[in-house]
Order: structure tokens, then C-alpha cells, then sequence
């Protein structure tokens, strides 16, 4: 997240505020903690993962109500597949990969090295913002983020 926290940062038009449930607090509620967080969120980027498609909590709890949301964007951090894997509803939605010359198929950011992960990181910041600009228009405003992982 902090390589695309980076590029987010630096942006012209939109404010980006990324969180995490690791940025729980000891002792909080972290149920109600990511409720209120998934509430309180303009976009969700769901960082799928084999162990993100099989946890109970995130396929019972938080995909329910981040399907809903506008603006999903669904992120092969790890390889996927597509033929056998549930993929818990999110079959219908494009999944973001790193299709670029020189790669055979598109790739998930760990199926890639250093150069490359840079150019998934910065692929995929610009296809969070031209989708906010489509959806939001070109005036500057706030763009707040919930990541799962």
C-alpha cells in the first residue's frame, strides 16, 4: 500500500485517505471498527487473494456491503484462478492485473519483480483515478479508500 499510498499523495485533484484494518486500535471493537470504516468509505479495493476468498469474515461480512459501493476495485494481489477458485460473487467484476508487453498473461502484483510491481502500482493508481474522474467529474474533492487484505 505504500507505493500506491505514493502516487495517491501526490495527486492534483482528489484527496486519498487509505485504511486498513491493521490500523485498529489495541482494544477497539474491531468488528464495529471495520463497519464504521466500510461505511464511512468512497471506494473499496479488495486485495484478493486465495486466503481473502476463503476467510468467512470477509466473504460474510464486508463483501456484502462493499459490492454495493459505486466504486469496487478488485486487485489480484496474488495469483487467482479463475476456473476453479469461488470467487465469491465477484466473477462479474473486471479484477485488476498487470497486462503489459512482455508479460506471456496478465500477472498479480506477487507474481512480479521489482521494475514490474512499480508498473502494476502505477497502472492501477491511474485506473482508480481516471475511474473517479469518470464517476466524480474533474472538480477536486476527497476520495477516501478501504482496503482489505
Amino acid at each position: 500500500m505504500a507505493m500506491l499510498n505514493d502516487y495517491a499523495g501526490a495527486d492534483a485533484r482528489f484527496e486519498f485517505e487509505f485504511w486498513q484494518d491493521n490500523q485498529i486500535a489495541i482494544g477497539a471493537d474491531w468488528d464495529e471498527s471495520i463497519h464504521t470504516a466500510m461505511a464511512q468509505c468512497d471506494v473499496g479495493l479488495l486485495l484478493l487473494s486465495p486466503a481473502f476468498l476463503q476467510s468467512q469474515y470477509i466473504t460474510e461480512k464486508e463483501l456484502p456491503v462493499l459490492v454495493k459501493k459505486p466504486m469496487l476495485f478488485p486487485i489480484a494481489l496474488a495469483p487467482i484462478d479463475f476456473k476453479r477458485h469461488d470467487l465469491k460473487g465477484l466473477q462479474a467484476k473486471q479484477i485488476f492485473r498487470l497486462d503489459a508487453k512482455g508479460l506471456e498473461q496478465p500477472r498479480a502484483f506477487s507474481e512480479l519483480k521489482s521494475k514490474r510491481r512499480q508498473e502494476f502500482v502505477m497502472r492501477l493508481y491511474e485506473a482508480v483515478h481516471d475511474k473517479l474522474v469518470e464517476q466524480l467529474g474533474d472538480s477536486k474533492s476527497s476520495a477516501t479508500k478501504k482496503n482489505k487484505d
